[in-house]
């Protein structure tokens, strides 16, 4: 087989900005890149042709794409084709793109040969300045149709030394990559390819090489709020073991968390068990909380946010749900309104089914000082505080002209739930129009 020169597509320089900011994750230089390339080369009877195609910053092709018919033999022909494709984009917090290659030989004779070679690689080189959390997924396909040929795609991501994180390749195959991890302050590089090749000659009279990937890499801070892994697994609490209802039972990150009553939607309620689990069905990661006719309360009054994310596993019975102190909810979590408290919404994201119940992740947008919630059979996980995007008024993760419009309508106003106290100090002034100017044209 030849050798393979995987063509960087872009190299840019991205950079993570520190907490809190959730916005602003990548800077890049380079962006919104979609190229197409293609070569043919044909020769008959004596002929030799060779031809490339490539576009700006981008050559699709690790070879020249030739076609050749021996001299002797007019009658002889040979054929070779090769394309590759790619559409890829840097966002705000991410990578995603998708690529493909193809190559195709063929001689009608034993005085024939043709070499046809595409490559479309996506490499991208950043540099994170504060500990950040990955996720990488990745569908790849490599496949050889016919006599020789090749057919391969890969993805990975490595450090500035070329420590792999995470490196997997198609080669023959199909299949999906799916990683996570940790990325603490340093340059690193993701990189996603496919390569075809194809080659005809005396005795192998065609070939044919397909590949393709498809890319989703994000970045964002790591949650810095409750995942329970700080108890030890199977570890109780509630009434059954000598707990009173608002009894601290742990901290984690500066999150305290409590044992509250929980409450039935006819009346009445019971103070039962809190426990430790393992994860289960593909919810949750590692240690998860079980919740049994009991209530947690998380207090957030210490911790800046715009929001809290919370996964649940609800397999019946119903659930209490009650934020900032407005209202309890009781029933079941999917019904409860979306205007849970004052300047907080609630939606329901990623809803899957899992044996006997569901699963999805409990999202609140707006500052949340304390959250109450549980179930009968119910469970949580990964309590994540959303950092505040600093003079966003209206939750959509700029910092733009209604914004400042939302401060100057409030100016003066004393109170909870004003959408203008962006620093969440109880008045809008000019400590709030201060940091709306100081952000103007932030995005999150």
């Amino acid at each position: 087989m030849q050798n393979r020169v995987r063509a960087s597509l872009v190299a840019a320089s991205l950079l993570l900005v520190p907490a809190p900011l959730l916005a602003s994750g990548l800077t890049p230089i380079s962006q919104n890149r979609s190229i197409t390339a293609q070569a043919e080369a044909s020769g008959n009877g004596g002929d030799i042709q060779d031809d490339t195609s490539a576009a700006p910053d981008f050559n699709p092709f690790s070879d020249l794409v030739s076609a050749g018919a021996n001299w002797n033999d007019p009658n002889n022909s040979a054929d070779a084709s090769a394309s590759a494709t790619q559409n890829s984009q840097i966002l705000p917090a991410g990578i995603v793109g998708d690529g493909t290659a193809d190559a195709n030989a063929s001689s009608s004779g034993p005085f024939g040969s043709a070499n046809a070679f595409g490559d479309s690689t996506l490499q991208v080189t950043f540099t994170v300045a504060q500990t950040c959390a990955y996720t990488l997924d990745a569908d790849l396909n490599g496949f050889v149709f016919d006599g020789i040929g090749d057919g391969v795609a890969g993805v990975l991501l490595q450090d500035s030394i070329g420590t792999f994180l995470v490196f997997d390749e198609a080669n023959n195959d199909s299949r999906t990559v799916a990683a996570t991890g940790i990325l603490t302050p340093g340059t690193y590089t993701i990189s996603a390819y496919a390569f075809a090749g194809a080659f005809a000659d005396n005795f192998f009279f065609s070939g044919s090489g397909t590949a393709g990937f498809e890319l989703d890499f994000q970045l964002s801070p790591p949650c810095l709020g409750v995942e329970f892994e700080s108890q030890p697994l199977g570890m109780q609490w509630g009434g059954p073991v000598g707990n009173a209802p608002g009894d601290l039972i742990f901290s984690e990150n500066g999150i305290g968390v409590r044992v509250e009553f929980f409450n039935f939607a006819a009346g009445g309620g019971l103070f039962n068990l809190a426990q430790i689990d393992s994860s289960f069905s593909g919810f949750g990661s590692n240690q998860i909380m079980r919740t049994n006719n009991i209530n947690l309360g998380f207090d957030l009054s210490t911790t800046p946010n715009c929001g809290v994310e919370i996964d649940v596993a609800d397999l019946g019975g119903t659930e209490n749900l009650q934020v900032n102190g407005a209202a309890l909810f009781v029933g079941n979590l999917p019904a409860a309104p979306a205007a849970i408290a004052p300047g907080v919404t609630l939606s329901l994201l990623n809803v899957a089914a899992i044996p006997g119940g569901y699963q999805g992740t409990l999202r609140l947008d707006g500052n949340v000082t304390k959250l109450v919630l549980g179930g009968q059979e119910f469970w949580v996980d990964n309590l994540c505080p959303i950092p505040p995007c600093p003079g966003d008024t209206d939750g959509d993760k700029d910092v733009d002209v209604s914004d400042l419009a939302t401060v100057l309508a409030e100016f003066g106003l004393v109170g909870g739930g004003l959408a203008g106290d962006v620093d969440f100090d109880g008045d809008v002034d000019l400590s709030d129009l201060s940091l709306v100017l100081a952000n103007f044209g932030l995005v999150c």
